[in-house]
């Protein structure tokens, strides 16, 4: 068992936080945090034990084995927050797992031998195929997407996914971030989020990979949660334009899929012209609505060219939303519950899922 220091802590680590209880051969013992933004001498419930955040590098490190570098939504000068302190970890022996989207930035800083551990633990690579065409993939899909970036799909990913798991059903999951396989999920292949590859490839080579999967684990479902935005936010904050959802949508259909939006958006009528337009412009099915109890901040969002969002208090008016059969707060075991009823019992009645 690893005893993990987390740095930099922060906002966007809450989803892997919540279930770090589910992480094997990992148990996070630190939390770092930088001076500043506002989470130094907070604590937080770590698998039953209360771990209190604090911005002492040197100190934890001595606590830990290894050290999980962490993605943050502040932008960060390398230079000054992250080299120093991953020269510190490896000069002390400490394993590296490092999931910052700069892992391609810090080689820069560092000798080859030191980049190589950390590239130890890197993923599996995909090696892009000259192919034509598309194959069948047989196995009913369940599509997890966000409206707009910043919103929690990883989260209903995990809690989908173990519920079902515990119906009996044999998952495949797969998931944008590179935290996904700690969850028994597949990392989306970084070919997906490289510019320089045309869609026309990126297509036929998702729908392979995604057949390669199929045919090697023979599950009974499979779920993939979208990486970014479904549209532009809006004229100056346009995203990626929802080309992700665009490639893997033409690469596989669905027979079920998931919208999460922020609850401050939220109107019954657009849900359900939601519906129509994401078939009409994707090509994906839309069946329910994963409520997120949040706002969107609109000038951070703007200015920093990242989705921004404040969360509402939990005692918000909901009776409106849940009146809506289609929209859940998964965060309610409740709900949870019921929202896997409901896309067990749309896949039955395709004949698709048999019960278990």
């Amino acid at each position: 068992m690893e005893k993990v220091l987390i740095y930099p802590f922060n906002y966007n680590f809450f989803t892997i936080l919540n279930h770090c209880n589910k992480i094997s051969d990992i148990e996070i013992n630190s939390l770092v945090s930088p001076s500043g933004w506002g989470l130094c001498n907070k604590e937080y419930n770590v698998n039953n034990i209360i771990t209190k955040v604090t911005n002492d590098f040197q100190s934890e490190l001595k606590k830990n084995s290894l050290v999980w570098f962490v993605d943050s939504k502040e932008n960060l000068d390398l230079e000054k927050f992250i080299i120093p302190k991953l020269k510190v970890a490896l000069k002390e022996g400490k394993k590296i797992l490092y999931t910052r989207d700069d892992l391609n930035k810090i080689s820069r800083y560092i000798s080859h031998y030191e980049f190589k551990k950390i590239n130890e633990w890197n993923l599996e690579k995909y090696e892009i195929r000259d192919i034509e065409g598309i194959s069948q993939i047989n196995t009913p899909i369940i599509f997890i997407c966000g409206l707009y970036g910043g919103l929690d799909t990883f989260d209903v990913n995990i809690r989908i996914g173990e519920e079902l798991r515990k119906r009996g059903f044999s998952i495949l999951q797969f998931g944008p971030k590179k935290e996904s396989y700690l969850f028994k999920m597949i990392p989306i292949p970084e070919f997906m989020f490289d510019d320089s590859i045309s869609s026309k490839t990126k297509i036929v080579n998702f729908n392979h990979f995604i057949k390669d999967k199929e045919v090697e684990a023979k599950p009974d479902l499979i779920i993939i949660e979208v990486p970014g935005e479904l549209f532009p936010f809006s004229r100056k904050m346009v995203g990626n334009f929802g080309i992700r959802a665009f490639e893997i949508s033409n690469a596989v259909i669905n027979d079920c899929g998931i919208l999460c939006i922020p609850s401050s958006i939220y109107d019954r009528e657009y849900c359900e012209e939601l519906k129509y337009f994401i078939k009409g412009r994707h090509g994906i099915n839309i069946d329910y609505f994963s409520i997120e109890k949040k706002v969107i901040d609109t000038y951070e969002t703007e200015v920093k060219q990242k989705f921004s969002y404040m969360s509402l208090d939990e005692n918000f008016f909901v009776e409106d939303i849940e009146d809506y059969e289609k929209t859940f707060f998964i965060h309610d075991n409740k709900q949870l519950l019921e929202l896997v009823d409901n896309i067990v019992n749309q896949l039955k009645e395709y004949a698709k899922v048999i019960s278990i």
